[in-house]
């Protein structure tokens, strides 16, 4: 017969996965390269955004949008070198780095451009 569990008890965290722990870990990667610290730090900006302690649901979610962010920008990194790449693809990881932002209920938004003459004041009034 089953045992009952009537309370959620919580695991100590030397019982949890490695990538539960570190968020930013994955599996076979040592975390040195330069996309890996891309990626630690996307999660480490998007996790701030939450108030720096979320739950595991929140962390899968901000993990995703994280991968799917930086492989956008690899993709626009090899437009910028001039390698040849098929722009739907591009297309196709922009739009799901949206829905992932979404889904954490970030909204993309752009700050209304100022016109020269409030640019320079502000610069005169920041010197």
């Amino acid at each position: 017969m089953p045992r009952q569990r009537n309370s959620f008890v919580p695991r100590s965290p030397s019982l949890r996965a490695r990538e539960t722990n570190i968020p930013h870990a994955i599996a076979g990667l040592d975390g040195r390269s330069a996309t890996s610290r891309r990626y630690r730090d996307l999660i480490d900006a998007l996790e701030t955004s939450f108030g720096g302690n979320v739950d595991d649901q929140t962390m899968v979610l901000i993990q995703r949008a994280a991968g799917r962010l930086m492989a956008a920008e690899q993709i626009r990194s090899r437009i910028l070198r001039d390698d040849p790449v098929d722009i739907s693809e591009l297309t196709k990881l922009e739009n799901l780095a949206d829905r992932a932002m979404r889904a954490l209920g970030i909204k993309l938004t752009r700050k209304p451009a100022s016109d020269l003459r409030e640019y320079l004041d502000s610069k005169a009034r920041a010197a």
